[in-house]
């Protein structure tokens, strides 16, 4: 690493940690010596190269304990390390770095014998949700959260927004970690379109948090009829001139489409699927009967109940989530001539099976937005409906034609937390 970038993650990482010394390095990362100033002890800092960053994603990168004693030993150190396992994400000149720290070393005149120490995390190391009760975002930080399907959390100024609002899957499917129950810090839920699989849980969440519920008519249909009320709702159509104003943070609708499923093929693979797990019980079918009555089925859905949110944070920061990838609409060229890139985008890969299908409909979405970072959603499997979705030949192709973008996908309640800040973008 040059003396500038130490120099910067020095700086990020000031309040945490101070770096003493570069212990080794490598083709993938650099590990540095440094004193926990929080808990009064010495770690082992690994930093991958920002390249490699979003591609290999926080939790394939956390090491084995033994193998990073093993591969540095050093004096003083003690070389059966407590795992710490925390990770978070440091901006760098403009990059994201990904920084592990994996172990806390002590002397090695005194060998721990105890269980490996939990140690205070704020949001950027926790893996509950602040919707849930989970800590909010550090200053100047905006916290992503993918919580399956197309559903995001972010969290920005102690205010927490929900992409989507499809948490209670179903028994089939698999858990995302939260319960709907719990999420009683939300302030605004935008709803992409109002099909059960984005929607379902809106009015359940808004009615217990007090949220504003963003959404087309098709979609502000099913949480007013689910009983709440009209003041906690907003009806968008996203053709141009809307713009909601909330503390920290505007959000501009933009129409979008919904990907083009065929039918035929849609029953075809239904039956496919069902063929290799005898599909649901009568209980299970009943479970997901209920959770699909809480969504709309308007035929008008395709090409005017579907929107692409643009949030833009009081520091310049732009975000820009479509939870379903269909044809580029004239409403978000204009938007993208207007604004030319945005920081992060989010955008749906599901729906086409196959996956050189699905970049076909995923990439020039993504390549329209022009964002520094990328987000996958949807992409994880829906019971009896869609499976698990490669993201390697979308990542591929990006890397071939956007080598700007940093490809990340996340895990399911995985921090993502990225600078707000202009300079640190």
């Amino acid at each position: 690493m040059t003396d500038v970038k130490r120099s910067a993650l020095a700086d990020a990482l000031r309040e945490r940690y101070l770096l003493e010394r570069e212990l080794g390095a490598g083709g993938m990362a650099t590990v540095y010596l440094a004193q926990d100033v929080r808990h009064h002890r010495r770690v082992a800092l690994k930093v991958l190269k920002p390249e490699l960053a979003a591609v290999i994603g926080a939790e394939r990168f956390l090491l084995g304990r033994r193998g990073m004693a093993n591969t540095y030993r050093v004096p003083n150190l003690e070389q059966d390390l407590d795992f710490v396992g925390t990770n978070r994400l440091v901006q760098l000149a403009g990059v994201i770095s990904l920084l592990s720290v994996a172990f806390s070393c002590a002397p090695a005149s005194s060998p721990s014998t105890s269980a490996p120490r939990p140690i205070a995390v704020g949001a950027c190391h926790a893996l509950q949700p602040t919707s849930v009760g989970g800590p909010a975002a550090p200053p100047a930080t905006i916290v992503l959260r993918w919580l399956g399907t197309a559903n995001y959390e972010v969290t920005y100024k102690g205010k927490v927004v929900l992409l989507d609002a499809f948490i209670d899957r179903g028994p089939r499917n698999r858990p995302i970690g939260v319960a709907v129950k719990d999420m009683q810090r939300v302030d605004v839920i935008l709803v992409g379109h109002g099909h059960w699989d984005h929607v379902a849980d809106a009015a359940t969440i808004a009615r217990q948090s007090r949220a504003v519920v963003v959404g087309a008519a098709s979609a502000i249909d099913v949480v007013r009829a689910a009983g709440l009320p009209l003041e906690q709702t907003r009806v968008v159509e996203g053709t141009g001139g809307e713009l909601l104003q909330f503390e920290g943070f505007t959000v501009e609708p933009v129409l979008a489409h919904h990907s083009i499923l065929l039918p035929d093929v849609l029953t075809k693979f239904r039956e496919a699927l069902t063929s290799v797990d005898s599909g649901p019980s009568q209980d299970e079918a009943s479970a997901e009967a209920v959770i699909e009555a809480r969504g709309s089925s308007d035929p008008t859905l395709g090409d005017r109940g579907t929107l692409a949110y643009l949030l833009t944070f009081d520091t310049g920061f732009r975000l820009i989530w479509l939870d379903s990838a269909g044809p580029i609409t004239e409403a978000e060229r204009s938007l993208m001539q207007r604004i030319s890139r945005t920081d992060v985008a989010i955008v749906a890969y599901q729906g086409q099976y196959v996956a050189d299908r699905q970049v076909a409909a995923t990439f020039p979405l993504v390549k329209l937005f022009n964002p520094a970072v990328y987000l996958p959603a949807h992409h994880d499997k829906l019971a009896g409906l869609f499976l698990d979705i490669g993201l390697e030949p979308l990542f591929m192709a990006m890397r071939h034609d956007l080598p700007e973008t940093q490809a990340m996908a996340p895990l399911y309640l995985s921090p993502v937390c990225l600078s707000a800040k202009p300079d640190q973008r």
